[in-house]
């Protein structure tokens, strides 16, 4: 499945380039990336976050499994918190 979606990934990627008349360097934004390391994940860290952080991404690789309400709970307030961190 994860061959499935890097598949799609590059395919859009590369539709993008092909329609847009863009080279792959004009899509990555410096300073978009510069904000997600200096200021996103520092203030993930401040917030103790951090490991409900990666829950989230163990919840939507397993969607089968059951979780807690807590744990659940935990990983919507750290998505709550990363997006509201770059609206500052």
């Amino acid at each position: 499945m994860f061959a499935v979606h890097a598949l799609s990934l590059v395919a859009f990627i590369a539709g993008v380039c092909y329609f847009s008349g863009a080279t792959l360097v004009h899509l990555f934004d410096l300073y978009s990336f510069l904000a997600l390391v200096f200021i996103t994940v520092p203030v993930i860290l401040a917030s103790g976050r951090w490991k409900s952080f990666f829950s989230v991404l163990g919840i939507l690789r397993n969607p089968g499994k059951k979780h807690t309400l807590e744990e659940l709970k935990n990983a919507g307030d750290s998505l709550k918190l990363i997006m509201i961190v770059p609206a500052i």
